[in-house]
């Protein structure tokens, strides 16, 4: 018996603090500007919550487009995790002598992050600080957005065929309340808690992208993390490009 095909979907952050020129993306998340009428410009920011909202064009295969995600969610966050141990290992290596550092040298042997990483500290590549490789407005205000969007009052929607289905509130602690539509039926609702799951891992995996980044900037830092900032963020960068890559099975978990 195969599996159901995976049903068309799209995943929005609606964030009410977002502007025309924010292009924030990680995976299928797009970050949209909240409407007008959708904010409460009385109300202060604490209240105003990021909108996380999922669009199935219907129940057929729905199940396998959600588990796709929170698996790519998993994954992402899963490498993040070991990323500021890689990057202490090739400082160590590289303060013992261990590596070398000339073109064509060890770092064809390194995975890709750690091969970038070692040309980028040796200067084997230019790289300006806010250069085209950073994101618009630069890496701290990109990591600053991700990190609101990932710890701030949420609203999570689930639309099925373009009727609303559910919406659970999340906490500033994580708490959750959620509101069934009228008529929503049990596998619509089932559909609503496996898009919960998957959102709530992806603000875990958005918010281990700063930590992670942060840390990767201090071991760098020889005095000025802003200034080790950048660097920081191509290794994550690199390491983001490895989960995606293991989507593809171009590398082993």
């Amino acid at each position: 018996m195969t599996a159901a095909p995976s049903a068309p979907a799209t995943f929005e952050v609606i964030d009410p603090d977002a502007d025309a020129g924010d292009a924030g993306v990680v995976g299928p998340w797009r970050v949209v500007e909240a409407p007008l009428e959708a904010v409460s410009f009385g109300a202060p920011e604490a209240e105003r919550p990021v909108v996380w909202r999922v669009e199935l064009a219907g129940p057929a295969g729905a199940d396998a487009t959600l588990a796709a995600e929170d698996a790519r969610a998993e994954r992402l966050d899963a490498r993040l995790r070991g990323a500021a141990e890689r990057v202490r290992a090739v400082l160590d290596a590289r303060e013992a002598g261990a590596v070398s550092f000339a073109v064509g040298g060890m770092e064809s042997a390194l995975p890709a992050a750690e091969a970038a990483l070692l040309a980028d500290l040796d200067g084997a590549v230019s790289f300006d600080v806010g250069g085209a490789d950073e994101p618009p407005g630069g890496v701290g205000a990109y990591l600053e957005k991700l990190l609101r969007r990932a710890t701030r009052l949420a609203r999570v929607e689930t639309r099925v065929a373009g009727r609303d289905v559910a919406a659970t509130e999340v906490t500033l602690l994580g708490d959750v309340r959620t509101a069934l539509e009228a008529g929503a039926t049990a596998e619509e609702a089932g559909l609503h808690q496996r898009a919960l799951a998957a959102t709530l891992r992806t603000r875990r995996a958005w918010a281990r992208i700063v930590l992670q980044t942060l840390r990767v900037a201090l071991l760098l830092s020889t005095g000025n993390v802003v200034l080790a900032m950048p660097a920081a963020w191509r290794f994550i960068r690199s390491v983001m490009e490895e989960a995606r890559a293991l989507e593809g099975g171009e590398l082993r978990a």
